[in-house]
């Protein structure tokens, strides 16, 4: 099998993680045609369009990891902290607001990152 580049892991982590199609297209800053680009090009490498069966040969070819995953309510709480602090950021003024889109994106994948680490000291 060719090797999956870095978006392509990414995506797929996304997709075990349960995040919808618009939370991927937000989570990596891709349009909806990217994301069928990735999902083509994903098929084509695992051999099937069986997405169950792309997603355990994923796991039994070390591509995921089942410790990178953490349980839906850390996740909710994730999104929970991550809404809060944006929230109190886009309150603070109306000025700047890419640069708060920007500090949304980095605290989402910071804290996704973190809890696929170690999640328990939540």
């Amino acid at each position: 099998m060719e090797s999956l580049n870095p978006e392509e892991i990414t995506y797929l982590q996304l997709l075990v993680y349960g995040y919808t199609e618009k939370e991927i297209e937000e989570f990596m800053s891709i349009a909806n045609s990217k994301q069928q680009i990735l999902q083509v090009s994903l098929e084509m490498k695992f051999g099937t369009q069986d997405w169950k069966e792309i997603i355990q040969m994923a796991f039994k070819k070390g591509i995921l990891h089942k410790q990178d995953f953490v349980e839906n309510p850390v996740r909710v709480r994730t999104d929970e902290m991550v809404q809060r602090i944006y929230s109190e950021i886009k309150a603070s003024s109306r000025e700047h607001f890419g640069l708060k889109i920007s500090i949304k994106r980095a605290l989402t994948h910071y804290l996704a990152r973190m809890h696929a680490i170690d999640y328990k000291h939540l």
